[in-house]
C-alpha cells in the first residue's frame, strides 16, 4: 500500500516542480510590465500633436528595452483606432510617443508592447474641437468659390449693362449734337428772314424743349442706375 501512496507524492511533486518552473520561465521571459507617464495629460486639441513621456519597467523593476512599444488609443464614441509607435530614449526605461488625434471625443488609451502585458494609469483623453469637420484646403476652395461665383457673374452682367448704356449715351449724345446743329440753322434762318411767321418760332422753341428733356431724363436714369436706384431690365430679370 506504501508504493501507490509513495508514487502520488512524487507525482504530485513533480507536477508542482513542472508548474512552478513554468510560472518563473513566464516572468523572466515576458509576462507584465508597467508605465508610468511623467506628466498624465487630459485635454488636448484635435489635430495637434501630443508628446507623452513614460518609463516602463519589466515586472516593475527592469528597464524593458522591447522595440514594439506603442501607444493605442480608441474614440470611445466612433469606435476610431489610432496607433504611434514609442521610441526609446537615452536612459534605459525612459520612453517618449508623439500623439495627434484626429477627431474629438473621449479617447481611451493605453501604452503597450507586443511582447508584455502593461499595466498603468491611463486617463481618458478629452480630445476638443475638431479638424476632420474641419475644413481641408480643397473644402475650403470650394466653399470661397460657391460665395463668389455668382457675385462675379453678377459683376460680368453690370459691366456688361454698364458698357451698353455708354453706348447709349454716345449715341444721346450725338443725336444731341446733331438737334443742336439744326436749332442754331433753323435760329440763323430765322434771323436771316424777319418775316417768318410766328408757327416757325413756335416749333424751333418746342424741339429746343424736347432735346433738353431728353438730355435731362437721359443723365437722371444713368445716375439713378448707378446709385442702384433702379435697375435696367436684364439685371432684374436675373434677380427674380
Amino acid at each position: 500500500m506504501e508504493a501507490p501512496v509513495r508514487s502520488r507524492t512524487l507525482a504530485a511533486v513533480l507536477m508542482a516542480a513542472v508548474a512552478l518552473l513554468a510560472l518563473t520561465t513566464s516572468a523572466t521571459a515576458g509576462g507584465w510590465a508597467s508605465a508610468e507617464v511623467d506628466k498624465p495629460v487630459t485635454r488636448v486639441e484635435a489635430g495637434e500633436e501630443t508628446t507623452i513621456e513614460f518609463t516602463l519597467l519589466q515586472h516593475g523593476v527592469t528597464p524593458a528595452d522591447w522595440p514594439k512599444t506603442f501607444l493605442e488609443a480608441t474614440n470611445s464614441d466612433t469606435g476610431e483606432t489610432i496607433r504611434f509607435d514609442a521610441t526609446a530614449q537615452d536612459e534605459a526605461d525612459r520612453w517618449s510617443v508623439d500623439v495627434t488625434f484626429p477627431s474629438a471625443g473621449q479617447w481611451e488609451w493605453a501604452i503597450k508592447t507586443e511582447e508584455l502585458h502593461v499595466e498603468g494609469n491611463f486617463p481618458t483623453m478629452e480630445v476638443v474641437g475638431d479638424i476632420a469637420a474641419g475644413v481641408t484646403t480643397a473644402q475650403l476652395d470650394a466653399a470661397i468659390s460657391n460665395a463668389t461665383d455668382p457675385l462675379e457673374k453678377q459683376l460680368s452682367s453690370m459691366t456688361g449693362e454698364i458698357d451698353v448704356l455708354q453706348k447709349q449715351i454716345t449715341n444721346l449724345t450725338s443725336e444731341r449734337d446733331t438737334l443742336a446743329k439744326q436749332i442754331a440753322n433753323l435760329e440763323s434762318a430765322q434771323a436771316s428772314q424777319p418775316e417768318a411767321t410766328s408757327s416757325t418760332n413756335w416749333w424751333a422753341a418746342a424741339l429746343a424743349g424736347a432735346v433738353a428733356a431728353l438730355a435731362v431724363v437721359a443723365v437722371g436714369g444713368i445716375v439713378a442706375l448707378r446709385r442702384g436706384l433702379i435697375q435696367s431690365p436684364r439685371l432684374a430679370a436675373t434677380s427674380v
